[in-house]
């Protein structure tokens, strides 16, 4: 006990056994204090882990009723998959650019259609024949 502690608590705890004056007395009571001592740094540390996991609960049930509320503010023709949601946010670097440079060209081709079109009207084109 000596070698594990090394303290005067784990000799005090040895000659508690073999008895003594009153020097064994209070050395029985620094041992008991030593020991409750422990006993009570094990109960805060369970109370601890009780109250993160309880947290934890929380935080999911949270979370959960979050999701749910906005799922149901959400337009019908808006309600996404999770499937879609997770497929979106494991897109690779190679997809992204694609991506980017697909909405561009979009873009663009509207545009371009956007402002070539009056050109296409048959008013345009009418020629004053005698």
């Amino acid at each position: 006990s000596e070698r594990t502690f090394g303290d005067t608590i784990s000799v005090a705890e040895r000659n508690d056994g073999a008895g003594g004056g009153h020097d064994s007395g209070s050395g029985s009571e620094a041992a008991r204090a030593a020991k409750m001592s422990r006993v009570g740094t094990k109960a805060g540390r369970v109370v601890r882990l009780i109250r993160l996991i309880r947290l934890i609960r929380l935080i999911k049930v949270y979370k959960k009723t979050n999701y749910q509320a906005k799922k149901k503010e959400d337009a019908p023709g808006l309600e996404w998959d999770e499937d879609e949601d997770a497929a979106m946010e494991n897109e690779s670097a190679v997809s992204k650019k694609l991506s980017e440079m697909t909405t561009r060209r979009v873009i663009m081709l509207v545009l371009i259609i956007m402002l070539a079109l009056p050109f296409f009207t048959p008013g345009m084109y009418v020629f004053n024949l005698p």
